[in-house]
């Protein structure tokens, strides 16, 4: 048998509110959970798609169902996490089973709606850092 997460590697807590889903009106979530003893892990990505770049922020947490709190149920898709003042969205979930297909604990994949105020100047500056190299590398390869 696996053993729980130890609660010393969850040291985080975060705001959980289940979607609910569209109502045509718009969307609608649930009321706040607090989910507590979670291990949460931020990064940003720059992400180069067809129609141009695209700064992506987006987090995994993890829920262990023995040390954890909060949640009831699998967490629904699209439901909002607030992790120190900045909302992901779920993306998906990964149930994590033991050795008798019992469920061990919940990877969430998360993505953030919109980047923090405090990041945009330097995501800018990354932004034409990597503007500069490209436009450098395509009139280079131009010659």
């Amino acid at each position: 048998m696996i053993k729980p997460i130890p609660k010393r590697l969850l040291p985080h807590n975060c705001t959980y509110k289940e979607y609910l889903g569209n109502t045509g009106e718009g969307d609608e979530w649930g009321a706040d959970v607090s989910l507590n003893f979670v291990k949460f892990e931020e990064k940003m990505q720059l992400k180069v798609t067809s129609n141009g770049r695209e700064i992506v922020g987006n987090a995994r947490l993890f829920y262990d169902l023995t040390n954890s709190s909060g949640l009831s149920a699998k967490p629904v898709q699209n439901s909002k996490i607030i992790f120190k003042d900045r909302e992901y969205r779920v993306v998906d979930t990964d149930v994590l089973c033991g050795e008798e297909d019992n469920p061990h604990h919940y990877g969430f994949n998360t993505i953030k709606d919109d980047i923090d105020l405090k990041h945009r100047s330097s995501i800018t500056q990354i932004i034409t850092c990597f503007n500069t190299i490209k436009d450098d590398i395509d009139l280079k390869l131009m010659k």
